[in-house]
């Protein structure tokens, strides 16, 4: 296995050199901004690790037939930013059928469980203590616009303020194709009323 080979592999089994280049290169996105300020609309000032998450947010396909060409366009440009900092890297993959708990230390993916802590703590990923005190971005599902048309976001939706929580409640599975299907396909629909009754196999937050 080859640094800078264009390969995605498994990320249980690149280096640990590879590993943390891979964060220092997601930290240097989170330091890297799109021109503007946070009071513009559509903001400016936003990093270029919160744009990708921006994206990710506000158009959501998932349930619908456009969500595999609309993923695997997400990832790749994802990948050509990661390139951007770093051009030996590639966006490798999880293996769903092996256990992740060796990524999730303070050096790489950070907690597994409950707060998330470093190395995003201390990166700006997050942050417990916004100022001013509103400045931070909810978890919850905001349009560009807000419902009265007028041109500003709505409170806690700005994608220049980081999220003032990150946690997560993950857990090994041993996933078949079947499961993993069935998980794509149930995990969201457009609304909660109809989103199918499905057992959450594995969960990221």
């Amino acid at each position: 296995m080859a640094l800078g080979d264009g390969i995605r592999r498994n990320i249980m089994s690149v280096s640990q050199q590879e590993r943390d280049r891979f964060r220092d290169a997601i930290i240097a996105l989170n330091n890297k901004f799109f021109p503007g300020s946070r009071n513009d609309f559509p903001a400016g000032g936003v990093s270029y690790w919160f744009k990708q998450d921006e994206i990710h947010q506000a158009t959501h396909v998932h349930g619908t037939p456009a969500f595999l060409p609309w993923h695997r366009e997400l990832c790749n440009r994802f990948e050509a930013m990661l390139r951007e900092v770093d051009p030996q890297l590639s966006l490798h993959y999880w293996d769903w059928n092996q256990d992740p708990t060796p990524m999730f230390t303070a050096n790489f993916m950070g907690n597994a469980q409950g707060d998330v802590g470093a190395p995003w703590l201390a990166a700006g990923l997050y942050n417990p203590n916004p100022n001013p005190a509103d400045n931070y971005r909810d978890n919850q599902v905001h349009g560009l616009q807000n419902r009265s048309g007028n041109t500003s976001y709505e409170l806690h939706s700005n994608p220049a303020d980081p999220p003032k929580t990150l946690t997560r409640a993950t857990q090994a599975a041993l996933l078949d194709w079947a499961q993993i299907v069935r998980r794509m396909l149930c995990t969201q629909s457009p609304t909660r009323s109809k989103r199918p009754k499905c057992t959450v196999l594995l969960s990221v937050h």
